[in-house]
């Protein structure tokens, strides 16, 4: 996981982890790398790496897309109609897709799944950046995204988002970058780099 994936008209996003139900299988990722922003067909063969880093079908293909949510490309939508999240799932093997990042991340992550708070450190291994450590700066944001365009035809507007800064005395100053999107975000380890993110964190 945190390597390089995406649909075959997709440049590359990032495969963000596995997760199973049942005895089915899938990787998880963004909409915008897996399904093409609503474009893509239930079925879609699905690359690791993604197209941009040299991957082609089938010789790379290593799902195919399962489902997705779609995204509501506007930026004048109600509680009950804007993004919540940008997500896709594609349906692969476990031979396929490991549960663990690569030597250079954290390994593999927990299963349980945590409420994020202001102040909490946090880490995600991407294709693109690879291992970056970050805190919490907000919960509960409202965001606009632009999927790319110049003009407002492919804004949308996402609700209860978390914003993640990158770490204060890190070399870097963006937690990720381009080709990132899909990476699995999580509780930083004990080799988090800053001891003091921000001033009076919520507890």
């Amino acid at each position: 996981i945190g390597v390089s994936a995406g649909h075959t008209a997709v440049t590359a996003g990032t495969l963000g982890c596995r997760v199973s139900q049942g005895c089915h299988t899938y990787a998880l990722s963004n909409n915008h790398v897996f399904a093409n922003e609503n474009d893509a067909q239930l079925g879609d063969a699905i690359l690791q790496p993604g197209k941009f880093d040299g991957g082609s079908a089938p010789a790379d293909t290593i799902g195919t897309l399962f489902d997705f949510v779609p995204i509501n490309f506007t930026q004048s939508c109600n509680f009950a109609t804007c993004n919540r999240i940008d997500a896709a799932l594609a349906e692969v093997t476990s031979f396929n897709v490991a549960k663990a990042t690569t030597a250079e991340g954290y390994g593999t992550p927990r299963t349980e799944t945590i409420a994020p708070y202001v102040g909490m450190k946090v880490m995600k291994y991407g294709r693109t950046t690879g291992l970056r450590y970050g805190y919490i700066d907000s919960v509960n944001a409202t965001i606009d995204v632009n999927y790319g365009t110049t003009n407002n035809t492919n804004y949308a507007r996402f609700i209860y988002q978390v914003i993640v800064k990158a770490a204060d005395d890190a070399s870097y100053t963006d937690f990720s970058s381009a080709g990132d999107s899909g990476s699995l975000i999580v509780a930083a380890d004990a080799n988090y780099p800053a001891p003091a993110c921000v001033n009076n964190p919520i507890p």
